[in-house]
This record gives structure tokens, C-alpha cells and sequence, in this order.
């Protein structure tokens, strides 16, 4: 019975783990703010058709600057692709202060046009009840997103493959130590679960470009984390260093000969002792 409710909260945690690496910022992506996509369409639409005027007096005035129009003009070109086919929302993050009352809705679209596709991220500003823009990207795309994430997906170097599979490797590692700690008697148990279940500093592997980057004040639960960046963005893998797994297995490797030591006194005190 005990080994079976250790093995339940074993799996519930390792259910966490991967909920908490592998995407659900995803699904928030049908939660953009309604108010804040139709004003973002609005405000792309006015620069597609040209209306420099109209884009600019709904936009921050922080953000203008001395060439603001040239900007404008240049971004509405790009935007000139013909017909509008569709725009959709790949992704969006809702920023809000504590100590001011400006709200930031980030909106991140793919649009579709007759000819070619065009990724437009816009940041709105939201403050007493009016709303303005205070960021523009605008990128033409020779392709889908999807289509440029998916493209070679499986024909990677090998030692980008190599360096992904420590993202598989270290958490069934630490998995192994964590059931290992529960089931073997000794001090501070919660303690040194804590210590096993994370990872010291994040090596993260964007593996569309096979860009390595490294973080080292960063913590991963069970040393392992899988994310994509918006519906049609590159994978990110990354893992960490499983410092509280190493030193619990070397702590364990200790233990007996320290309980020998301790019980057995001093080897030759027996010795001389069998001899008289």
C-alpha cells in the first residue's frame, strides 16, 4: 500500500513536470483579449490600406519619433502583399503593472495574403479605458510559420541530437533518484526530495536553428522542459545540471561505510583485542 501511494505521487509529479514544460501557454492562445485583437486588426488594416494618418494618431506618442511616417510608409508596404487572406493570432502574452494602470497585450499574427505571408507582432496599451499602440514588428515570411518550423525537422546534425537527449536523459535520471530517496530510510527526507526534483541553470536548445543559449541563476523541475513558442514556433529544449541527484547518490554511496566506521571502533583495537 505504502509503495503504491509513493508511486502515485511519483507520477503526479512527473504528470506536473510535463504540464509545466511542454506548452499550455499554448492553449492561452484563445484567450486573446477580444478588445485587444479587434483594435490590433484595426490598426494593422488602417496601415495596409494606406491610412498613415489614422495609424498614427492611434499610436503611443512615446513611440513616435521624427521618422515615425518614413516607418509607417515602409511597414505599409510591406503589408501590400494584395488581397487579405486571413491574419491569425500565433501567439499573445497580457503584461499588467502593479503600480501603474497601463495594461500591454502583446499579439503576435501570421497573416496570409495573395502573395506571400507577413508576420506583424503589435503591443497595445490599455489606460483608462482608451487603447493605443506602443509597439510594431512587421517581417515578410517566405513561407508559413508552420511550414519553416516543420522544414527538416528530423535532418539535424548529430551533435544537435546529442545535446537534446539530455533533455530525456537527466529527468529519468532524477526520476530514478527521487523514487530511490523515498524509499530508503534517512534524515531530512523532504529536504533532499526537494533538492533531487530540481535542476541547477538551463541550457536551452532552439531546434529549428540549433541556437544553444545558458542560463545559470535558473531553476528546472525534475531538470527538464519542453516548450513551443506560439502555435507555430520553434521547439525549445532545455535542461539542467541534476546537482541534488548527484550529491544524494554520492551521499548514499557514504552512508554505509560512515555507519561502519561509527559501530565498528578502530580495526586495530579488535585486532588486538582477538589476539589476547
Amino acid at each position: 500500500m505504502r509503495f503504491k501511494n509513493t508511486l502515485l505521487l511519483a507520477l503526479l509529479l512527473v504528470w506536473a513536470a510535463f504540464l509545466s514544460g511542454c506548452g499550455l501557454k499554448n492553449i492561452t492562445v484563445i484567450y486573446v483579449p477580444k478588445e485587444a485583437d479587434a483594435f490590433a486588426r484595426g490598426y494593422l488594416d488602417m496601415l495596409r490600406k494606406g491610412d498613415i494618418d489614422g495609424a498614427i494618431s492611434l499610436t503611443n506618442k512615446d513611440f513616435l519619433t521624427d521618422k515615425a511616417r518614413t516607418q509607417f510608409v515602409n511597414v505599409s508596404k510591406l503589408l501590400d502583399k494584395g488581397e487579405l487572406i486571413g491574419a491569425e493570432v500565433v501567439k499573445f502574452q497580457n503584461m499588467k503593472g502593479y503600480f501603474s494602470k497601463v495594461k500591454k497585450t502583446f499579439i503576435d499574427y501570421q497573416l496570409q495574403f495573395e502573395k506571400g505571408w507577413v508576420e506583424a507582432v503589435i503591443v497595445v496599451d490599455e489606460a483608462n479605458g482608451k487603447r493605443s499602440v506602443a509597439g510594431l514588428y512587421v517581417e515578410p515570411l517566405p513561407k508559413s510559420l508552420k511550414e519553416i518550423h516543420s522544414e527538416n525537422f528530423y535532418a539535424k546534425p548529430l551533435p544537435q541530437y546529442m545535446l537534446a537527449s539530455f533533455a530525456l536523459i537527466i529527468p529519468i535520471f532524477i526520476f530514478y533518484t527521487f523514487m530511490l530517496c523515498l524509499t530508503t530510510p534517512l534524515r531530512m527526507k523532504a529536504l533532499w526530495v526537494v533538492f533531487i526534483i530540481i535542476g541547477i541553470g538551463r541550457f536551452s536548445l532552439e531546434w529549428t536553428t540549433g541556437l544553444v543559449a545558458f542560463y545559470p541563476f535558473s531553476l528546472l523541475f525534475f531538470g527538464s522542459e519542453a516548450l513551443k513558442d506560439g502555435i507555430y514556433g520553434p521547439w525549445v529544449l532545455s535542461f539542467s545540471f541534476p546537482l541534488g541527484a548527484i550529491a544524494f547518490h554520492v551521499y548514499n554511496r557514504m552512508r554505509p561505510a560512515r555507519r561502519g566506521a561509527e559501530s565498528g571502533g578502530e580495526p586495530g583495537g579488535e585486532s588486538a583485542g582477538e589476539g589476547a
